[in-house]
């Protein structure tokens, strides 16, 4: 409690939050730029227009002063002066609150790092909880939040926009597996079921000839193997097929369910210029040879709904939850790194998609051909969004993090 109370009182002292303001950018910028902004050791500031919030495992960041005490304090003010209402795009509330719901799960990670406060997840957690409860939507106005990818105009240098990627009729074929799993569970997991993962599939010839390349698949690769999919030369997909990984967002709505919108976070598309045949070996000369034409589409923080293509030689920090070591990008080593220092741990964004899938054809497609090892249930078979996005909720609901969010939830109703 004294801790609570001296944060507060500092944050009030800085006048983080103008009392009389009605400007909802500032709300909002006010409770990211403590909350989520990192600093280089030369004063840049990181973290308000990435695309996921800037935090690893072992991050000291939210754990030790002055960021604690900062970001306790921003969302006492928050909470208590209600400045959810204040926010009126339903679309910005839920940004917000997926970025929240982020610290909250990882205020549950098991990493200790030195010098971290163990005092500070048990204080951070109700408050991030109250929080994402005051900008949480009813059924209705999620139900009305926009299908932005629709939405968009083409996209210059991304040929055939993939406008319609999520309708049940057109060109695109959304892929799915038998059981009781989606057909991109690594990528579900490692986002913490926040978001759900639809993996697309588009040949040359459109609708038709996907779905007879699917079937195809199932009569000739009954079971997947490597050696299989090495046999079966003739089962390879032409050039100019293209992939997509399409990641939407998840809600939480006010009753404390978790609902899956159709606001796109991402596209990921792999446009497969040459096919090599899988009996090539998955060699970094044969990712080479195997040319991809790659693109992807990101929110765009500063024009919320609208996606924005990433530029050809963009780099951005790998992915914080994703495939990651847990190790914080600005203080790998213990010492906080400069801007020059920090913007060479990024990665070119569109070259990053090669390191899992650049092996020949089929093996490329790790929802049919496994990561590790082959899969016994791979995505093969057409299959409907409500299907698959319902497969990251499932999974969400019966994890310790979530149930540690709907008994905060439950003993503070709004």
């Amino acid at each position: 409690m004294k801790l609570a109370v001296a944060s507060l009182a500092l944050f009030l002292a800085a006048g983080a939050f103008a009392r009389d303001t009605s400007d909802v950018p500032a709300v909002e910028a006010a409770l990211r730029d403590a909350l989520f902004t990192r600093p280089s050791a030369d004063g840049v500031v990181y973290g308000r227009d990435e695309p996921d919030v800037l935090i690893w495992d072992w991050s000291l960041h939210l754990r030790s002063e002055p960021s604690l005490s900062k970001a306790l304090a921003a969302l006492d003010e928050f909470n208590a002066r209600h400045l959810a209402k204040k926010i009126k795009d339903p679309v910005r509330r839920v940004i917000l609150q997926r970025d929240l719901w982020r610290l909250f799960d990882w205020t549950l990670r098991d990493a200790q790092p030195a010098g971290a406060d163990p005092r500070a997840p048990e204080a951070l957690r109700p408050r991030l909880a109250a929080a994402m409860q005051q900008l949480a939507l009813d059924e209705k106005e999620i139900s009305r939040l926009p299908h932005n990818l629709n939405s968009m105009g083409a996209f210059a240098g991304i040929a055939d926009f993939p406008r319609g990627l999520l309708d049940d009729s057109g060109a695109w074929i959304m892929l799915g597996a038998d059981g009781d799993e989606g057909a991109a569970p690594q990528h579900m997991k490692s986002f913490d079921g926040h978001s759900a993962f639809l993996v697309v599939l588009r040949l040359p010839g459109g609708r038709a000839a996907t779905l007879d390349y699917l079937q195809a698949l199932r009569d000739g690769i009954p079971a997947v193997t490597t050696d299989a999919i090495r046999d079966h030369p003739e089962l390879g997909f032409p050039a100019d097929t293209v992939w997509a990984l399409v990641r939407v967002l998840n809600v939480i709505d006010v009753a404390g369910s978790i609902r899956t919108t159709q606001v796109v976070e991402s596209v990921q598309l792999r446009r497969y210029k040459v096919v090599l045949p899988p009996s090539e070996p998955p060699s970094l000369a044969n990712v080479t040879r195997q040319v991809q034409d790659t693109n992807e589409l990101q929110l765009d923080r500063a024009n919320l709904p609208a996606l924005r293509a990433v530029r050809p030689n963009e780099r951005q920090f790998h992915e914080p939850q994703f495939m990651g070591h847990g190790v914080d990008a600005f203080i790998p080593q213990g010492t906080l790194l400069t801007s020059a220092e920090i913007d060479k741990v990024k990665e070119p964004v569109l070259r990053a998609c090669l390191q899992c899938h650049g092996p020949p054809g089929l093996q490329s497609i790790r929802s049919f051909a496994g990561f590790f090892n082959a899969l016994a249930k791979p995505a093969n078979r057409p299959s409907r969004f409500e299907r698959e996005a319902a497969f990251s909720v499932k999974w969400k609901e019966q994890q310790k993090d979530w149930q540690a969010l709907r008994e905060l939830w439950v003993r503070s109703p709004p």
